[in-house]
């Protein structure tokens, strides 16, 4: 729920770390309230593209394109696509690639 925060916040402050794994939205409740208590903050976001970078790393031994990934996933999970228009939850998914 967007309302609701799992954690009392009243007992963040500064030197506190906050590490939220939901990436969804960006930010959560709880990092937000975090953060104005003064706590440093990782978003799920910054660990999704994380992982994601070091995957691309392993698979294919080049830089990961970062900007260009976190651009792919904003637009993703953003309740409205790059083109102004909803998501069609009936389409259907992309093929597996072939071996």
């Amino acid at each position: 729920e967007l309302d609701s925060c799992p954690y009392d916040t009243d007992k963040l402050s500064e030197g506190t770390v906050v590490f939220d794994t939901v990436y969804n939205p960006d930010p959560t409740l709880l990092i937000k309230r975090a953060r104005a208590r003064g706590a440093t903050t990782v978003r799920g976001l910054e660990m999704f593209l994380g992982q994601a970078g070091q995957q691309y790393q392993l698979f294919t031994g080049q830089t990961p394109p970062l900007a260009a990934m976190q651009a792919a996933l904003k637009r993703a999970i953003s309740p409205i696509n790059y083109q102004g228009e909803r998501p069609d939850e009936d389409e259907p998914e992309s093929p597996e690639p072939s071996n």
